[in-house]
C-alpha cells in the first residue's frame, strides 16, 4: 500500500519535504540572527554601564597628597587583564589572556585568525 502512494505521489512528496526543509532552516537563520543582535545590544549595554562606573569611580578618586605611584581603580582596570575562551572558526581555538580594553577582533588574532570557514557576517569585530 505505502509503495502505491509513494509511485502515485513521489514528485509532490519530495517536493513537499525539500519545501518543509527550506521553510525550517529559513525559520532558523531568522531566529538565530535576532539572538545575534540582542546579545550584541546586551554586551553593548553592559560595555556602556561599565565604562560609565569606571569614569565615576575615576572621578571619585583621591589624589595622594604625597603625589606617589598609586593607581587609581580606573587605571587597574584599563591595565588588567581578562580571560576569554575563543571558539568557533578560529586557526586555534582556547582560552586567551587579553588587556582590558581590547576588542573582539584582537582575541581572533591571538587564536590565530579566522579560517577560511568562518562566517564574519555574524560577527560584530569592533565589540
Amino acid at each position: 500500500m505505502l509503495e502505491e502512494i509513494w509511485e502515485k505521489y513521489q514528485k509532490q512528496i519530495i517536493i513537499t519535504g525539500i519545501t518543509v526543509t527550506i521553510v525550517v532552516m529559513f525559520f532558523c537563520i531568522l531566529v538565530g540572527a535576532g539572538r545575534n543582535d540582542s546579545t550584541d545590544k546586551m554586551i553593548g549595554n553592559n560595555l556602556t554601564s561599565s565604562s560609565s562606573s569606571i569614569q565615576s569611580s575615576s572621578n571619585s578618586a583621591t589624589p595622594m597628597a604625597s603625589g606617589q605611584g598609586k593607581e587609581t581603580h580606573a587605571q587597574r582596570l584599563a591595565s588588567s587583564k581578562i580571560m576569554v575562551d575563543v571558539k568557533g572558526a578560529v586557526k586555534s581555538p582556547g582560552v586567551y589572556e587579553v588587556k582590558s580594553g581590547m576588542r573582539i577582533m584582537d582575541a581572533i588574532e591571538i587564536a590565530g585568525g579566522m579560517t577560511k570557514s568562518a562566517d564574519q557576517r555574524n560577527i560584530n569585530l569592533a565589540t
